[in-house]
This record gives structure tokens, C-alpha cells and sequence, in this order.
């Protein structure tokens, strides 16, 4: 995962906290989950401006673009359900997982 993972999920939580589909219980519980699992985090991968160019070139997010600059690196497949991430995988020559 890239460095940018752990924000993520971070906010995925607090945003579904406060729209009361998730409760503070549950947030909580997923987070203890997730803190388990122990994914492996990448530092950030490529420059500033390459992230912005893999962005423009993708019409993705430079969120999504570090996703798929670390796979690029790694020659690792994506499992993913961000649809504009998962449309750019052949173009961008990485495997959906």
C-alpha cells in the first residue's frame, strides 16, 4: 500500500462515522481490525510532479495515481474497487487482482 493508505482508511471511518452508518463502536472495532491485519506501507513513490503527470495522463486522482505508480514500481496487480482506478489498469499495463 502506499504511504497515503492509512489516511485513507482513516477517513473512510470518521466519514461513515458522521453519517451514522458506522458507530463509534464500530469504527473503533474496524480500526482494531485493520490495525491487525499489518499491511505493508510504502513510502511515497515517485516526485510530486510524477504523481501529477500519472494523475493527467490517467484522468485519476493523485490519491489513485500513487496506487498505481507503487504497482507500476512492483509489478504488483490492483485489488480495487475504485472504478476510475480499475478503467485505467490496461492502459497503464497493471493486472486487477
Amino acid at each position: 500500500m502506499p504511504a497515503i493508505f492509512p489516511v485513507e482508511v482513516a477517513n473512510v471511518l470518521v466519514a461513515l462515522e458522521r453519517r451514522r452508518i458506522l458507530s463509534a463502536e464500530g469504527a473503533a472495532a474496524a480500526t482494531d481490525v485493520l490495525s491487525r491485519l499489518d499491511p505493508v506501507v510504502h513510502s511515497a513513490t515517485g516526485t510530486i510532479a510524477d504523481l501529477r503527470l500519472l494523475a493527467v495522463r490517467y484522468g485519476l486522482s493523485a490519491y489513485d495515481a500513487s496506487y498505481l505508480a507503487l504497482a507500476i514500481e512492483l509489478k504488483l496487480p490492483i485489488a480495487c474497487g475504485d472504478r476510475p482506478l480499475k478503467a485505467v489498469l490496461p492502459r497503464a499495463g497493471v493486472k486487477l487482482a
